[in-house]
């Protein structure tokens, strides 16, 4: 029996089955911490393809789950690189930013890495003497989307995760610092208004962005890394669970103020697996699990203070999307709906007692208190909820394999079951 079919066959169990003793989780009062749609962000890695950008059901997805941030980001950029005339196919740019640019009021490219032909000795580093054509490569694709395309693009990054490729020796921070302080330059003669970052890391603080810091550091206008806990195809999902939640997020906030420095920093890569293949079996990240891990990164990064943009891998595809290929929503996808219109503003003190059941609470500036509620166990939980304040009306959001379902929730002494691995959202006044 697949892991969804026993979770859909868990929901047809009635609600008022025992599940043993009742763990009170507490509601408290504000933490000053603001959660916003920064932190809701999305990677939108197959909507650099127009026919996909263009589609009314991917669209009105991204529209429904209420994502204000996103990253333009393929690696191979393939839908947007006219190989044989080596240049940009600009008509294919055009039309992704006409259909999905006016959606977002927060948006990043990345270039990603120079084309084949700036790479002839096939080292996978830029050929010292295409160092000024990568520079002209990175502008060009500037005034397609701002200047031709009018995208408003603020953010771009310059290079993704180099240091996985052909600069893996932490002195190659230096040539990975040479190649962003030309491309800065040319990109901003383009577009004095935007703002251009270096290399997106593969981890929080690999040796060379140490040297690329001490190296540019007062030159960089944001910080930006990725994070995924695991690549190992056997891990279990409790072990990923204490990943997303024990991550240190704080690692790169310190590391820069050690240097002087304070930044907006970019978290725009997160999920469980940094290899899609350790999950092409199991399918973790588009299951019931999806969700739970979700939740439990995103109370975890919002709660620390330690991102300013935090953004998921990916938009659609059958291993990370919050969506299918074929644009049905997978949990995660319904998750960061609720998210989007209820865990925004500020978040509240909460405490559990039962450390499985992992609560996080937000107050909206409409006076909506809504708590999520991440069962990790893989048994059903019965808990209590106790607010900060007398509530009188309530209702209760479970994601289930087919969607979100609604209901009234009366919150005077009633007990809430909640269903293994998986996350349930309440919300009262």
């Amino acid at each position: 029996m697949t892991a969804n079919k026993a979770f859909l066959l868990w929901f047809l169990i009635p609600l008022s089955l025992s599940v043993g003793f009742s763990a009170e989780i507490t509601v408290g009062g504000g933490t000053g911490i603001a959660a916003g749609k920064n932190l809701y962000g999305i990677n939108l890695w197959r909507g650099i393809d127009p026919e996909v950008a263009e589609n009314p059901s991917y669209r009105s997805n991204l529209i429904e789950m209420g994502i204000g941030v996103v990253r333009f980001h393929n690696m191979g950029l393939a839908k947007w690189i006219d190989t044989t005339n080596r240049c940009w196919r600009t008509n294919s740019i055009l039309r992704v930013m006409a259909a999905l640019g006016p959606l977002f009021p927060v948006k990043m490219v990345t270039v990603c890495k120079p084309p084949a032909w700036m790479d002839e000795d096939g080292d996978k580093r830029l050929d010292e003497s295409h160092l000024d054509h990568y520079a002209a490569w990175a502008a060009g694709l500037v005034t397609i989307v701002n200047k031709l395309g009018g995208a408003k693009v603020e953010w771009w990054e310059t290079l993704n995760e180099a240091e996985l490729g052909g600069y893996k020796k932490k002195e190659d921070g230096e040539d990975l610092a040479r190649i962003y302080l030309r491309c800065k330059a040319a990109m901003l003669q383009v577009d004095p208004g935007i703002r251009v970052g270096a290399n997106a890391w593969s981890w929080s603080m690999p040796p060379q962005a140490s040297v690329l810091l001490a190296k540019v550091g007062a030159e960089l206008p944001f910080y930006s890394y990725h994070s995924y806990a695991t690549g190992d195809a056997k891990a279990e999902a409790q072990d990923i669970y204490d990943k997303a939640w024990t991550n240190d997020r704080t690692r790169v906030r310190s590391a820069l103020a050690d240097r002087g420095l304070s930044l907006p920093i970019w978290c725009d890569e997160w999920n469980m697996f940094y290899d899609w293949r350790a999950d092409s079996a199991r399918h973790f990240m588009v299951s019931h699990r999806g969700p739970v891990f979700d939740a439990l990164y995103l109370k975890s990064a919002v709660e620390s203070k330690g991102v300013d943009y935090l953004l998921a891998w990916n938009d659609s595809d059958n291993t990370y999307g919050k969506m299918s290929i074929q644009f049905q929503r997978f949990g995660g996808g319904y998750l960061f709906g609720l998210y989007h219109r209820f865990m925004v503003g500020e978040v509240l003190k909460t405490s559990t007692g039962d450390d499985r059941v992992v609560p996080f609470a937000v107050k909206g500036a409409d006076g909506l208190l809504a708590v999520s509620l991440a069962n990790r166990s893989e048994e059903p939980k019965e808990i209590s909820l106790a607010f900060p304040a007398p509530v009188s009306t309530g209702t209760r959001y479970d994601l289930t394999p087919n969607g979100v379902v609604q209901a009234p929730w009366d919150p005077k002494g009633k007990t809430l079951t909640l269903a293994p691995e998986t996350v349930s959202l309440i919300t009262v006044r």
